[in-house]
Parts: structure tokens; sequence; C-alpha cells
């Protein structure tokens, strides 16, 4: 994703996961590797006008990227991708993954 783009316009949660692979990308060129590893097992489950929800199959995983949600801009980067601003919200699966 170009910095320059006002990033793409998404309308639902489908669009979201087809778009995700190229936001994990732009994570990793705007802010390293390492910032990737921490969200790299997060998976888009919900998507508003005002929210995206980013969940997690094991705690750890949610945990590391809560804690680096706090030194990192993930939230910003994501909306480099995206037409409008959203929140950035993560969460626990209490689903086992299959």
């Amino acid at each position: 994703m170009d910095n320059k783009s006002k990033g793409r316009r998404i309308h639902n949660l489908d669009e979201l996961t087809e778009l995700w692979p190229a936001v994990r990308d732009h994570i990793q060129k705007r802010l390293g590797s390492k910032a990737l590893a921490y969200i790299y097992y997060a998976n888009p489950v919900a998507f508003d006008e005002e929210e995206v929800v980013l969940q997690f199959a094991k705690k750890f995983h949610l945990k590391m990227a809560v804690e680096a949600s706090k030194r990192l801009p993930f939230e910003q980067v994501v909306n480099e991708c995206l037409a409008s601003p959203h929140r950035l919200r993560f969460q626990f699966s209490a689903q086992p993954e299959v």
C-alpha cells in the first residue's frame, strides 16, 4: 500500500478479509517484521463504519498484541490501508481453532 493513497474503501467484513494480507504487508513495511509478528495470528472478525475487530485464537498472542499496541501505532497503519478511520480492537476467541 502506498502511503500517499487514501486507502481502499471497505464495505463489509469479506472485503476486509480479502484485503488483510495487504494490510499485514503494510504493517511489516511501516513498522517492521517484529511488529508484524505481534499481530500475525490475528484475523479480522468484525467490521463496521467505526471499528475493526481482530481476533486471536491464543491468549498469548492477544496479550503480546495488546502490550505492543501501547507502543506501536497499529491502528494508524491499518487506517492507512482504509479509506476512512476505524478504531482497532483486539479480542480473544473462546472457540478452538479448526
